[in-house]
C-alpha cells in the first residue's frame, strides 16, 4: 500500500538529479585526482564527499592540512578546468 500521494516526475528528478550529479563528480574526481594535484599531494590527500559545490579533501597530517588550505584556490581552479566552473567551487580540508 502506498504511504504517500503520487508525485510528478519533474519533482522527483529535481530532487534526485543534484544527488546523482554529486556522486558522479565525486567518482570522476577520485579517478582524476593524481593528474589534477600531482603525485606528491595525491600521496598525502584524498578527495572525499562532494556536498553541494564543496569537496571535502582528507589529508594525513597537520602540515598537509595547512599546505592544502593554502593551495585551495589552485586546486579549485584545476577542478573547474577539468569538470566545469560550477561543479566544485570550494574545498574543505580535514585531517583524517
Amino acid at each position: 500500500m502506498r504511504s504517500s500521494a503520487p508525485r510528478a516526475v519533474g519533482d522527483i528528478l529535481s530532487t534526485a538529479v543534484p544527488q546523482i550529479r554529486d556522486r558522479l563528480v565525486e567518482q570522476a574526481v577520485r579517478r582524476g585526482w593524481l593528474s589534477l594535484v600531482g603525485p606528491e599531494v595525491a600521496r598525502r590527500a584524498q578527495p572525499g564527499a562532494l556536498t553541494g559545490h564543496c569537496l571535502q579533501v582528507v589529508v594525513d597530517n597537520s602540515p598537509w592540512l595547512h599546505e592544502l588550505t593554502l593551495r585551495a584556490p589552485q586546486i579549485v581552479a584545476a577542478l573547474a578546468r577539468a569538470y566545469g566552473p560550477h561543479t566544485v567551487r570550494s574545498i574543505k580540508v580535514t585531517l583524517g
